[in-house]
């Protein structure tokens, strides 16, 4: 993909292409937890392979796994329910392409469950993990994982698995 063919969305245009994938695919445990797990591996997998951001949201160290604030916030009323409406309509807006790329985290990402997902992004090296020990095992709020650390990861993943 060309560079300057590559858009970031917003966290809630993303989120809301995953909720309406998951009605389409008939799920019921499309979480907030879960969906910002679903984002989080969306961005990392983006970056690594496109060199380039999926979303304009930054991502966060938060107790549970990496998060977005923005996202918290739009979700947090559903608690651990599943979520089953849009966030916006801009699902629409987000080219062909990347929607390909959207269903291929879905397809990899949707069978397990928002507590294993979120487990994954605890592991050892992990962004989040390399966040909160540079912070000294403390997570304070509004602890940014930077991108360029989030793309190391996956790169190194992508390497290792291909």
């Amino acid at each position: 993909m060309n560079i300057f063919e590559v858009m970031a969305y917003s966290s809630l245009d993303v989120a809301s292409y995953f909720i309406v994938r998951a009605k389409e695919a008939g799920a019921k445990d499309l979480s907030p937890m879960k969906l910002q797990k679903l984002l989080y591996f969306a961005h990392g997998w983006y970056l690594a392979v496109n060199d380039a951001p999926l979303l304009t949201d930054r991502i966060q160290a938060w107790q549970f796994g990496p998060v977005i604030d923005t996202l918290y916030h739009e979700t947090k009323r559903y608690g651990n329910d599943h979520i089953d409406q849009p966030l916006t309509r801009a699902w629409e807006e987000i080219d062909e392409e990347t929607n390909q790329f959207l269903d291929s985290i879905w397809d990899t990402y949707s069978p397990y469950s928002a507590v294993r997902l979120s487990n994954a992004t605890h592991a050892e090296g992990s962004p989040w993990d390399q966040a909160v020990k540079k912070n000294g095992g403390v997570i304070k709020k509004n602890m940014i994982i930077d991108d360029q650390i989030i793309k190391d990861y996956f790169v190194r993943k992508m390497n290792s698995e291909g």
